[in-house]
């Protein structure tokens, strides 16, 4: 289903101080409703370099001489490093009173990433959240508001137990644009290669077809790009400043809980 626009993109929030070189910007310096935004323009960009070879047969799990599977390697490499990089955000700060009000703005970019239907991002939000560092900053989470703490509490929808059933629920339900969950994708999709016979007989005549509709309709979901067009204007110092300060995370788990 294609995401329609009518209207004029909302107007781009910039930054109240210029910033020259992404290593000088804190996530905080953002509007958290303009880095919801260009998350998804980054998100839209990263699913969009997918193509159906590097898909099929599961091809992203094993060595391949091609650069097919490679868009699959950065979807999952720029998702595990902006959980870390998130992380970093928080733990760069040196007092209480700043780290609340950095994990304050995170919380505020994930409700945006809900209501835009970003579930690739928001579950990397989700994972930072829950992450076992953040949770142990209780003086910090003391000081979130009430109202900050509400829209934490609607990120249950990514609670992976039961097999993610909240986000399931949800996501068939939603209207375009959406950019999916790749890990969650990918895991049907793996489950439903491996598991039963391409063929229905032994002399292997008769092709499966259930089967190779199932994984069909879930490679469509990596590959419809029409139903992942935000009506958002690209900004430049807000999209690379994000997508350099998230690819390019030197921290480990490790490193980062040193710095509690």
């Amino acid at each position: 289903m294609k995401a329609k626009h009518s209207k004029k993109p909302p107007d781009t929030i910039l930054p109240k101080k210029h910033l020259e070189l992404a290593d000088e910007f804190k996530l905080i310096d953002f509007s958290h409703l303009e880095v919801a935004r260009q998350l998804c323009l980054i998100e839209r960009d990263n699913f969009g370099k997918l193509s159906p070879q590097a898909l099929h047969h599961s091809a992203w799990t094993k060595k391949n001489d091609t650069d097919e599977p490679m868009a699959i390697h950065e979807i999952a490499h720029f998702a595990n490093n902006l959980t870390r990089w998130l992380l970093y955000q928080v733990l760069q700060e040196k007092t209480i009173e700043e780290r609340s009000k950095v994990l304050s703005h995170i919380i505020k970019i994930a409700g945006h990433l809900l209501s835009l239907n970003n579930f690739n991002s928001l579950l990397a939000f989700y994972l930072a959240l829950e992450n076992h560092v953040m949770q142990r900053l209780t003086s910090v989470w003391k000081l979130l508001s009430k109202k900050v703490m509400a829209i934490y509490n609607t990120f249950s929808v990514m609670d992976p137990s039961k097999n993610f059933s909240k986000y399931r629920a949800l996501v068939v339900n939603v209207h375009p644009p959406v950019i999916p969950c790749h890990e969650i994708v990918l895991k049907d999709l793996l489950y439903t290669t491996e598991v039963g016979d391409d063929f229905n007989d032994d002399q292997k005549t008769i092709i499966n077809v259930h089967k190779l509709f199932n994984m069909g309709d879930l490679i469509s979901k990596f590959l419809d790009s029409d139903s992942m067009q935000y009506n958002f204007f690209f900004e430049y110092s807000i999209y690379t400043a994000i997508r350099e300060g998230v690819v390019y995370c030197p921290f480990t788990e490790q490193q980062l809980e040193a710095l509690i």
